[in-house]
């Protein structure tokens, strides 16, 4: 027997942990863009909601994507993990100047 072997139920949690994130990146992407089209958010709230929701977006794909840890092997994704942080840190910044 393979020690490496995947289980069928395995597989069907990766599919499910990718059906998981496809569905909430989905959901942090038209929410905020249905609630603007519609009108439901009143322009003063809309940018900084948005902004919000931007940033939680991008937390999620990083944190799914990249796998941040503090093992010797995770440092290299913990290290971009750190700076998208400031990118994200920079931009909101920059909106509420």
């Amino acid at each position: 027997m393979n020690a490496h072997a995947i289980t069928s139920s395995d597989f069907q949690g990766r599919v499910g942990s990718y059906a998981a994130r496809l569905g909430l990146s989905f959901l942090l992407i038209l929410v905020p863009f249905g609630a603007v089209m519609a009108g439901i958010v009143p322009s003063e709230s809309a940018r900084p909601a948005i902004v919000v929701l931007c940033v939680g977006q991008l937390l999620v794909q990083i944190v799914w994507s990249l796998h941040p840890g503090t093992r010797k092997d995770k440092r290299e994704n913990t290290a971009n993990f750190v700076c998208t942080g400031l990118v994200i840190a920079i931009m909101v910044a920059g909106y509420f100047r």
